[in-house]
């Protein structure tokens, strides 16, 4: 036995001996790590001291294990340094704060924590992963970081606009004051890190992570824990929760999905729903509990049927717009509409929003994405759109929109046409970015009948949307033509408007779970909405089946509107027609 084998024997019998009086590994990174039998563990450390260098690298791997004590590596990096006045700012002094709240992992190891973090742009965002010695990070384990078996802490100026890719959704998450949340993410790694370019791993170390701020007046919250249904107390004042759970509900690894409400002042509060693991939540509105188990109305709640005061509507200004086209080879190579800003923008609930219609019931557009001084010149790109276009002409509506009561409060500025002089075209879209769209938005349709039920809301609910009672939700229900079986596929229903006086059902949202071929399904719109009769023909919902990365096995089929319904076709749930707001 030469010196070397020598000197690797000793430091294994060495680390063997610390071990036995410290901490063992598993208790940093859990149980998976302790699976590899004492034989496999001695083979891999004769393999690794062949070398010098090499036996560096296994001194440091027995040290760890002997020790219990993992290395730091570098702080989750950032693509761009993040701005003050845009995006979603940067941490005001002293507003990061990493919450008591601790789950354990299934698997042991490292718990897992919360931050909450306030920005210069009026933003509450928060950032979730693991916990070492009081800082909040992720672990360089399942394809993460290269595998270094380190602990990489978490910034808190590494917001979601300017995290690397390796950082994932789940390292934040940001929203506007008042608002609250239940939220839900599928297939997260014990890394703590969601990017979908990562190695999988073992299907047993992936997480399904629910979380939540749902605000000052929430109670407690009830989830399923395997068969099992347990209770237990929200954080106070910010009603936050954290449960980590082993993925176990065969919904697309990397789906999310989450419910919204409001927390504001007085009595105009919007509970918002169980979902993920939550199977209900419990509020307490003055002195009164509320169970939400996802069928709540507000007034059992014990809110208030007046409508929350509606904020004072700004003088619509018309400024002059201007367009600005950049031509070479007769290829139109940018393009960009520029005004005076007549309203500042100081949060990032206020910017300006550049719009224009598209094929089939499509908006595409731009907005300002940074803090603007009144009469500030603003500049928005908008030579993508004419790349999309359906013709040689594209009218842009622009307008001033800032959010109250977490609804969006858009003020009219002007609009302007685009016209592509004679012998020009625009700059083709890449073929990547093409085939994206034709799986994004296809064209052709199995024209399967699409049943639409309008759900009446409460009156406060209508009021505290600002709409005329009745409102409706909207629940759409089909026959799925093909099972998805892969996060790369889902059932998405978009809502369509194309009347100017109509109750506007345009938001979107998707099934991300898995689904049976022929299997019957039935979802609701998160939404209000109102009927008008002369725009109920030209109103409702599309569903469309979005293979967005192509045919493969888990989803062999090609993307493909599923069908449509207007709201002339919507009945009530007892079977009788709607009636429209009276005004």
């Amino acid at each position: 036995m030469d010196a070397m084998d020598r000197f690797g024997q000793e430091l294994v019998q060495a680390g063997r001996r610390r071990h036995a009086r410290r901490g063992p590994l598993p208790a940093l990174f859990g149980t998976r790590f302790a699976r590899t039998s004492p034989r496999r563990r001695a083979s891999a450390h004769v393999r690794v001291v062949l070398v010098a260098l090499a036996l560096v690298l296994a001194t440091a791997a027995i040290t760890l294990a002997a020790t219990g004590v993992i290395l730091t590596g570098a702080p989750v990096g950032t693509v761009r340094a993040p701005v003050a006045t845009g995006g979603e700012g940067i941490p005001v002094a002293g507003g990061a704060r990493l919450l008591p709240l601790r789950a354990a992992d299934p698997a042991g190891g490292l718990p897992w924590g919360m931050r909450i973090i306030h920005t210069t742009r009026g933003l509450i965002c928060v950032q979730i992963g693991r916990v070492y010695h009081g800082q909040l990070g992720q672990l360089g384990v399942d394809g993460a970081f290269h595998n270094d078996g380190r602990f990489h802490p978490l910034p808190a100026d590494a917001l979601p606009d300017v995290l690397a890719r390796d950082a994932g959704w789940m390292a934040g998450n940001c929203s506007s004051p008042g608002d609250i949340y239940a939220g839900d993410s599928v297939g997260l790694g014990l890394s703590a890190a969601a990017s979908p370019h990562q190695v999988d791993g073992l299907p047993a170390d992936r997480r399904e992570i629910s979380f939540g701020l749902l605000g000052v007046h929430a109670v407690s919250i009830t989830y399923r824990e395997g068969s099992e249904t347990r209770t237990q107390s929200v954080l106070p004042g910010l009603g936050a929760y954290l449960i980590v759970q082993r993925y176990s509900s065969g919904r697309p690894r990397w789906s999310v999905s989450g419910s919204a409400g409001r927390d504001e002042p007085g009595n105009y509060s919007s509970p918002a729903g169980p979902n993920g693991a939550l199977t209900a939540i419990t509020y307490s509105y003055a002195g009164r509990a509320c169970v939400d188990r996802g069928n709540v109305r507000l007034a059992s709640c014990g809110l208030s049927e007046v409508p929350p005061p509606h904020p004072a509507a700004l003088p619509i200004v018309r400024v002059p717009l201007h367009a600005q086209l950049q031509i070479h080879n007769h290829v139109i190579t940018s393009a960009q509409i520029s005004f005076n800003a007549p309203y500042p923008v100081t949060n990032a609930d206020e910017n300006y929003s550049v719009s224009a219609p598209l094929c089939h019931h499509r908006l595409s557009g731009g907005g300002s994405q940074a803090d603007v001084a009144r009469g500030a010149l603003v500049t928005i790109p908008v030579g993508g759109v004419l790349s999309e276009a359906c013709g040689r002409a594209v009218t842009f509506t622009v307008e001033y929109v800032s959010f109250a009561g977490g609804l969006p409060q858009p003020t009219p500025l002007g609009s302007i046409t685009l016209h592509e002089p004679s012998g020009t075209h625009p700059t083709p879209l890449p073929r990547q970015v093409v085939e994206q769209e034709r799986r994004s938005h296809p064209t052709r349709s199995l024209h399967a009948r699409i049943h639409l039920t309008l759900l009446p809301q409460a009156r406060a609910a209508c009021n505290a949307a600002f709409l005329l009672y009745p409102c409706y939700k909207g629940e759409v229900a089909f026959t799925a033509p093909y099972a998805v079986t892969s996060p790369a596929a889902v059932y998405s229903i978009q809502g369509f408007a194309t009347c100017k006086a109509g109750g506007r059902p345009g938001e979107s949202w998707g099934l991300y779970r898995n689904v049976r071929a022929h299997e019957p399904l039935r979802t609701t719109s998160l939404g209000l909405f109102v009927l008008t009769p002369s725009c109920a023909s030209s109103e409702g919902f599309e569903v469309t089946y979005l293979n967005r990365q192509g045919p493969s096995a888990g989803a062999p089929h090609e993307s493909v509107i599923v069908g449509a319904v207007t709201l002339s076709k919507a009945t009530l749930p007892n079977g009788q027609n709607p009636k429209p707001p009276a005004r």
